[in-house]
């Protein structure tokens, strides 16, 4: 799709909802609900987020220029899969699910937020990463080619391996 793509208000989707291949800027509106997953692939222009949304699972794959993560209901569980965006920086907002987050490949991402929340994290080849976040509570941390990170023997260590309900940590 080339022209732009806009959401309507209220718009819900009992499945699946996934937007692939776009070259126009796609805008989300307030109270997007989307049952299951909210998939974005090889979407060029796709900046983010700007509004809050409620699904089950977030994908966003191959959108070189994404930047903003949405803001979830805390009280929710919502599993968040972004890869290859080399457009995102940071995710300012903590981040508070019960479910798991799985970032690959995003070369530019340099810091994740403090007091943030999650069953798993999974990072994978964020160069740029050097630091974990204050206050981050998961039960299973990897870590795998993030060279900034990998061999580290700072507080970021400590604070992890003390971090409550760390179960697992795998730094690879």
């Amino acid at each position: 799709h080339d022209g732009p793509i806009s959401i309507p208000e209220d718009f819900t989707v009992q499945g699946h909802l996934s937007i692939e291949r776009c070259s126009g800027p796609i805008r989300f509106s307030a109270k997007m609900r989307v049952e299951h997953i909210i998939r974005v692939y090889q979407c060029a222009s796709f900046d983010g987020f700007t509004r809050d949304i409620a699904c089950s699972k977030l994908l966003i794959s191959e959108c070189p220029n994404f930047k903003y993560l949405p803001t979830f209901d805390k009280t929710a569980s919502y599993d968040i899969d972004i890869n290859d965006c080399r457009g995102l920086t940071q995710i300012i907002d903590p981040i508070m699910t019960g479910g798991d987050v799985y970032i690959l490949r995003c070369d530019n991402l340099a810091s994740l937020p403090n007091n943030s929340s999650m069953r798993s994290l999974n990072l994978n080849d964020c160069a740029a990463l050097s630091s974990l976040p204050a206050n981050m509570f998961t039960r299973s941390l990897y870590i795998t080619g993030c060279r900034n990170l990998i061999g580290k023997n700072s507080e970021d260590w400590c604070r992890i391996y003390s971090a409550k309900h760390t179960n697992e940590v795998a730094i690879l």
